[in-house]
């Protein structure tokens, strides 16, 4: 397991909210239980800190997770922002239930507005994401305005808008969908998962779930000691959030939306004719679009994401 690996998984079992930075500082056995007994919560929380950063200083990150509820992916950008940028994610923190907030892109923003704490109270905040988590970024900013008054920069990593569909995914059926992520994971990790379609349809719910389990453990993408029960909402989660997203509209935002759009374009996706991936009509403002090299997974990856951070270090209030 790696560093960011065991600080998610510290954080996710222990309701606590380190950074990597603080795992460094504290990396004895006896540092690291001193520093987890003065942050604990009674209750695991979906926000995990990157980096403290310079809070008076730069701009704080807070990233929503894409489909999957990981934010793993986020850990190539944050580390090329540099350490003075406060970094944040929010993940799912909990596969081992369901609850409501699940299947709907507002009840979902309310929940993870409440889980920023003080956060959302700082006036240089950007909310982003990747994919599925920009959509959700993108109303929790659309919250963030009703209740404060305060519009916040919306960073959006290659997600069209609301229903703007480039990919003919609403016509899929759950299978294949759940399949159409398992390529984009295996995508990004660079290996194969023994997930197909055929297999996918012989088997009960259970299965599937410690079928992705057994296969996330196999290539390291979860740590070994999650059990079955720990991780047998995974499906649910993944298609309630999946599905949400196809049922959401979203408005007219009075912020800035930046949008990060891949320049190529991966097998199965549309090339809209006018760049931004439909954002425009959801903005007052003229967009600022970012034009990354690579794919919708390689962009966020090495050696394309060195070109995002350098973008962003530039436009970002």
């Amino acid at each position: 397991m790696n560093a960011l690996q065991l600080i998610i998984e510290v954080n996710h079992q222990l309701g606590s909210s380190l950074s990597l930075g603080q795992l460094f500082e504290n990396s004895s056995i006896s540092q690291l239980a001193t520093l987890l007994e003065q942050t604990v919560s009674p209750m695991a929380s979906s926000l995990v800190m990157f980096n403290y950063g310079l809070p008076d200083n730069k701009p704080t990150l807070l990233m929503i997770h894409p489909a999957g509820g990981n934010i793993l992916c986020y850990h190539p950008l944050v580390r090329e922002m540099g350490a003075d940028y406060p970094a944040y994610g929010l993940q799912v923190a909990n596969f081992g239930q369901d609850a409501p907030h699940n299947h709907d892109i507002k009840s979902l923003a309310e929940f993870y507005l409440t889980q920023s704490g003080n956060l959302i109270q700082r006036t240089r905040l950007v909310l982003g994401g990747w994919s599925l988590g920009a959509t959700i970024a993108f109303e929790m900013a659309q919250q963030l305005v009703q209740k404060t008054g305060v519009a916040p920069t919306v960073l959006v990593l290659d997600q069209p808008a609301p229903q703007v569909n480039i990919d003919n995914s609403v016509q899929m059926n759950k299978d294949e969908r759940l399949v159409r992520f398992v390529r984009k994971v295996e995508l990004f990790l660079g290996t194969s998962l023994n997930i197909s379609c055929s297999v996918l349809t012989e088997m009960s719910e259970a299965q599937r779930s410690e079928l992705f389990l057994a296969e996330f453990k196999r290539v390291h993408l979860v740590p070994d000691n999650i059990s079955n029960r720990e991780f047998q909402y995974f499906l649910v989660i993944l298609r309630a959030h999946i599905h949400a997203t196809d049922q959401y509209q979203g408005k007219i935002y009075p912020g800035k939306i930046l949008v990060v759009e891949a320049e190529e374009t991966l097998p199965g996706r549309t090339k809209l004719g006018e760049p931004g991936l439909g954002w425009q009509p959801l903005s007052y403002d003229r967009l600022k679009i970012i034009n990354a090299m690579g794919n919708h997974v390689s962009m966020i990856q090495e050696p394309y994401i060195t070109h995002i951070a350098n973008q962003l270090r530039e436009v970002l209030p």
